[in-house]
């Protein structure tokens, strides 16, 4: 199963994350990293280290905020990946040119 953390405004309980976490996901995907406070990060950095054999995928504005938290986890080091949400998307009708192409 995967386990999902989205930090709105607001920041997640402890709660959202031991549910997240819950019965050993494949997969956890917490959305708006950079949006924890360092405390939180760091309770997030332990839980992750507990949770050996799953994934992780974090989202932030701020790379550094996510790296960090993988670092503090122990886990290994991965370059971001940079998705620039104002580049011009291509669907199948549209000719325009563009890098980014939305299957």
């Amino acid at each position: 199963h995967v386990g999902v953390v989205l930090v709105a405004d607001g920041s997640p309980s402890a709660s959202d994350l031991s549910d997240a976490l819950r019965g050993r996901p494949a997969l956890v995907v917490i959305d708006g990293v950079d949006r924890l406070s360092q405390a939180e990060r760091d309770q997030l950095s332990a839980r992750l280290r507990d949770a050996d054999g799953t994934a992780v995928v974090l989202t932030t504005t701020a790379p550094e905020a996510a790296l960090g938290i993988l670092h503090d986890a122990r886990r290994a080091a991965v370059p971001p990946i940079d998705i620039d949400t104002t580049a011009t998307r291509v669907t199948a009708d549209d000719t325009t040119d563009s890098t980014e192409v939305t299957a």
